[in-house]
């Protein structure tokens, strides 16, 4: 595929669908250097498209260069001001770097825009989370959870605050709507089995420690 598209721009140096695709092609081979190439070179040729911005700043987030994926989000939002993404990943990023008012300020931001906006939602819950305001995130994690009911990271999250709150039971219905949705997830076992036991539920927890030996 690589050497198709790079005929491609051969013929068409400017194609800018040929060259946002061998970036896309680039970044799931996971070469995020290539990739990063090609998403600037398409942004130099058409500096207004947003969506080369996103891809850009994603991939300077994966490598850890945080500082030029910041100014990549905000270049986005110079060109688009009410791009809820773009709001949403400046919030991811500081939430990284733990400025964790400034993630919080991002993430209210992409909410004003669109107010269903799920991983922003849980975004703000991962804010309180790592503040230990764990009342305040467990609002922000239910609110993403009756937007996306299958979001078992979120459910996860959500499990593991209520545990250490003690909030034994209320962490059990969450793993068992995991367990559902990724029944081949041996670490939910693990965690069911450890809540059934600390319940003093033995048999249950056996049985989840069965499933564990038998995978």
């Amino acid at each position: 595929a690589v050497s198709e598209i790079q005929e491609a721009l051969l013929i068409n140096p400017d194609s800018m669908p040929s060259r946002m695709l061998l970036g896309r092609v680039y970044s799931g081979l996971n070469k995020k250097d290539l990739a990063i190439v090609q998403f600037k070179k398409v942004i130099d040729q058409s500096p207004d498209e947003i969506e080369p911005y996103l891809y850009l700043g994603t991939l300077y987030a994966e490598k850890k260069d945080y500082d030029n994926a910041i100014n990549t989000f905000q270049k986005l939002l110079e060109k688009k001001p009410d791009s809820s993404a773009g709001m949403y990943f400046l919030g991811k990023i500081y939430l990284a770097i733990k400025l964790y008012p400034r993630a919080e300020e991002y993430f209210k931001k992409s909410l004003e825009i669109t107010p269903d906006f799920e991983r922003a939602i849980a975004g703000l819950g991962d804010v309180y989370t790592m503040q230990e305001q764990y009342d305040k995130a467990i609002e922000y994690y239910a609110k993403a959870l009756y937007i996306n009911p299958d979001d078992s990271v979120v459910r996860d999250r959500l499990g593991k605050i209520y545990i250490k709150k003690n909030s034994l039971d209320k962490a059990l219905k969450e793993y068992q709507v995991i367990s559902e949705l990724e029944p081949e997830n041996m670490m939910i076992h693990k965690r069911l089995a450890l809540i059934h036991f600390e319940q003093g539920n033995y048999s249950q927890a056996l049985e989840e420690f069965q499933i564990i030996l038998l995978a």
